[in-house]
């Protein structure tokens, strides 16, 4: 505000608005996307400290069923019953959402419990067509990008374990007398 005075007195003000409403709707995602990618990683720490052959077990599950989803939407192709499709993988995802349940990986569970809503989404539409089962593939894509990182995390970790053992041997090597 800025007041204009003639004499002594004040005859108008002069009134400045700025909207802000992008700077909130950024600000706003900003602090969503940090409080997701602070869960992510929680859950993929609280994974990747579950019993090791358990996760391996899970993962060569999790393998499978991407591949059998996977090949389900290559064989997709006009006159197929798209909704018996997508309840065929709809329970391809609730079966690995429960063995993530059962083994405790938060991280594949909230995956695949996603994975499973927009299934669901998909199902409630009464004219289900080609486009919606490219929503499908994208969703795919994130859950193998998902199921690579914890590969990732696995190998690194025993890149590490087995540097260390080898340090360990080294460091117990006594030097020979002479």
């Amino acid at each position: 505000f800025n007041r204009i005075k003639k004499s002594g007195e004040i005859v108008s003000l002069l009134v400045t608005i700025q909207d802000i409403t992008k700077q909130v709707i950024i600000s706003r995602e900003l602090k969503e996307s940090k409080n997701l990618a602070r869960k992510e990683i929680e859950a993929i720490l609280s994974t990747i400290s579950q019993n090791k052959a358990n996760l391996l077990v899970f993962l060569d599950h999790m393998n499978e069923t991407i591949y059998q989803i996977n090949t389900t939407l290559q064989n997709i192709h006009d006159g197929i019953d798209y909704r018996k499709e997508l309840n065929h993988i709809y329970r391809l995802v609730h079966k690995v959402k429960g063995e993530a349940s059962t083994f405790g990986f938060s991280f594949f569970y909230e995956s695949c419990h996603q994975f499973e809503e927009l299934l669901n989404s998909l199902l409630r539409n009464e004219n289900i067509n080609g486009d919606i089962m490219l929503t499908v593939a994208v969703n795919l894509e994130s859950l193998i990008q998902k199921t690579n990182i914890i590969k990732k995390i696995i190998d690194k970790s025993d890149s590490i374990d087995n540097s260390q053992e080898k340090s360990m041997e080294i460091s117990q090597v006594k030097p020979s007398e002479t």
